[in-house]
This record gives structure tokens, C-alpha cells and sequence, in this order.
């Protein structure tokens, strides 16, 4: 199980159909739109920022992707489903509202909203992000911010609950942290990711409550 499966999970567990159209916002390699295409989803399209993302996306799984990034996204029709996966957390701090205000105005009636973030438990004191930048110093990258399930719902509000998964317990985020210099040799980077994508799939199995690195959280408008 990873982020892409539970999403797939959540999809069918709100009875949306194949023929949906769903927006991934944020969509970073394509890896979920990749598995929603295999799956049979007819309808996707993708927004990046990341020109790099957006032409790998492309390429990947040929659908309509954007260069934009979300306040600024311009779309002729509304969706049925749009996914916002690890993406808040990135978005300039502040502007969490405006952000979900305009994903909700771009779904379409009874449209549903799956959101992922990391999630604000035990976890969070042992984020790896943070624990690189407090002990090298690092004064120029932002906090990786953590959200609880309270502080989602307040910028939710009137939008119906349909889902709420906590998973994991950060194996794939501290792996990522301990091989980083290893993956700087050519030679050794495929073989650590695929290896931390392993260890990621097993980490999402896992239903840990408050020890939990992932949260995520589906809404109907």
C-alpha cells in the first residue's frame, strides 16, 4: 500500500466512477495519475509548477497537464474529484485557506476533495526534514509543516466528512535522511529508491493512531 492506493481506496469507497473527472493539483511525477490510468479512469488531468514534472507527466501517462500553480489555475469545467497529495504542506504559510477555497470552488456539485498531509502526531517531534535542517543549520528551507485532523476540518468548514486515514510512522522519510549520501553515487541511487519505495508501501500498511507520519482526509462538497 502507498499514498496512490489509499487514494484509489478512498475513490471507491465514495463510488466514484471510472468516467470521474479527477484533477491531481500538485501532481509531482504523475506516479497517482500513472495508477488511476491502469486502474481505468478515463478523465485525469494534472497542475505542477515544476516544468520538469510537467513534461515527465506527460510523457508518462499522455493526459492534459498545466504549468500553473493552484491560486492561479484556470480551468473551462469543474471536477469531480481533485486530489491535493502532500502538497499543502508546501504551499506558502498563510495561504492554506485560499488554496483549499479554490480547489472546493473548482469541484463540481457533490465533488469530493482527498487531501494529504503530514500528519501533526508523535511523529512529527522525529520529522527528518526538520531534524536536517536544525542540525545543519539550515536557516533557508522552510519548516516541513504537520497538520492535525482538527486544523484540516477548520479550513473545511460545511463540507461533509467522507474519510480520515492516519498511516505510517515516517520509515520512508527517515530512509530518505540516512541515504542521502549513498544515493549521491550513481551507481547506488536506483537500487536505495526502489529499496525506500519498499520500505514506504510497508510503512503505509500501517495504522499507527497518534504515532502516525500521514494523514489524510476526503470531503464532499
Amino acid at each position: 500500500m502507498n499514498r496512490s492506493t489509499l487514494t484509489i481506496g478512498i475513490l471507491e469507497k465514495c463510488g466514484i466512477p471510472l468516467s470521474a473527472s479527477v484533477l491531481d493539483a500538485g501532481c509531482g511525477n504523475g506516479e497517482t495519475l500513472k495508477l488511476l490510468k491502469e486502474r481505468g479512469y478515463t478523465h485525469l488531468f494534472g497542475l505542477d509548477t515544476d516544468p520538469i514534472h510537467v513534461a515527465h507527466t506527460k510523457s508518462v501517462v499522455d493526459i492534459p497537464v498545466v504549468e500553473t500553480d493552484i491560486l492561479s489555475a484556470s480551468f473551462a469545467d469543474s471536477f469531480d474529484v481533485i486530489l491535493l497529495l502532500d502538497v499543502l504542506e508546501h504551499v506558502t504559510r498563510g495561504t492554506e485557506q485560499l488554496v483549499l477555497d479554490k480547489l472546493c470552488s473548482m469541484l463540481s456539485k457533490n465533488g469530493v476533495l482527498i487531501i494529504s498531509v503530514p500528519y501533526r502526531g508523535w511523529a512529527a517531534l522525529f520529522d527528518p526534514a526538520n531534524l536536517k535542517k536544525v542540525f545543519t543549520a539550515n536557516t533557508t528551507a522552510p519548516w516541513h509543516r504537520h497538520y492535525s485532523f482538527r486544523r484540516i476540518r477548520t479550513y473545511l468548514v460545511g463540507h461533509p466528512l467522507v474519510a480520515y486515514e492516519r498511516r505510517g510512522i515516517g520509515l520512508s522519510q527517515l530512509a530518505r535522511l540516512v541515504t542521502a549520501p549513498l544515493r549521491r553515487i550513481p551507481s547506488l541511487r536506483s537500487p536505495i529508491l526502489s529499496k525506500i519505495a519498499r520500505i514506504g508501501g510497508y510503512d503505509y500498511s500501517l495504522s499507527a493512531g497518534p504515532f502516525s507520519y500521514h494523514l489524510m482526509v476526503a470531503i464532499r462538497k
